[in-house]
């Protein structure tokens, strides 16, 4: 196990897996709703369970939004979103590491900007790289990355 180095009792360094959802019509829907995000830890004894359960709750998440189409405007993603006419959403997992009560996020699946090659990085040496190797063909299985080349 890692461990920081802060200078008063250091804490074992820890992982976990971070979901994040946010939908939202900035305010400009006839109702001036405002936006709901959400936030759920995925920490299993296991880190891989962990990293599973958090991408089987990813792509559920994104399928709830696509079947339901809308948060009081549809929703619809660049270039065709206007604002005023609909609604925008993000989802996200991320690898998160803990070190001295302080979270450090790599994130891993997101809707929005792709920030996976460091977290790859990370997890390769968390997982080793035979494990890494299955992980890496999950993700492609899902259709959640292209074909990943180091």
């Amino acid at each position: 196990m890692k461990y920081s180095y802060s200078t008063k009792n250091p804490e074992p360094t820890k992982y976990i897996y971070r979901g994040y959802v946010m939908v939202t019509t900035f305010g400009l829907d006839p109702g001036k709703n405002e936006a709901i995000e959400d936030e759920i830890n995925f920490d299993l004894p296991n880190l891989i369970e962990s990293r599973e359960a958090g991408i089987k709750w990813y792509v559920d998440t994104l399928k709830g939004i696509k079947r339901e189409g809308k948060y009081f405007l549809p929703f619809a993603r660049h270039p065709d979103f206007i604002l005023g006419e609909h609604a925008a959403y993000m989802v996200s997992l991320s690898l998160i590491e803990i070190i001295d009560s302080e979270d450090l996020m790599y994130m891993l699946l997101s809707t929005d900007e792709n920030y996976m090659d460091m977290t790859l990085e990370m997890e390769e040496m968390l997982f080793g790289k035979e494990e890494f190797q299955k992980l890496i063909k999950q993700l492609i299985d899902y259709n959640l990355i292209p074909k990943y080349e180091k």
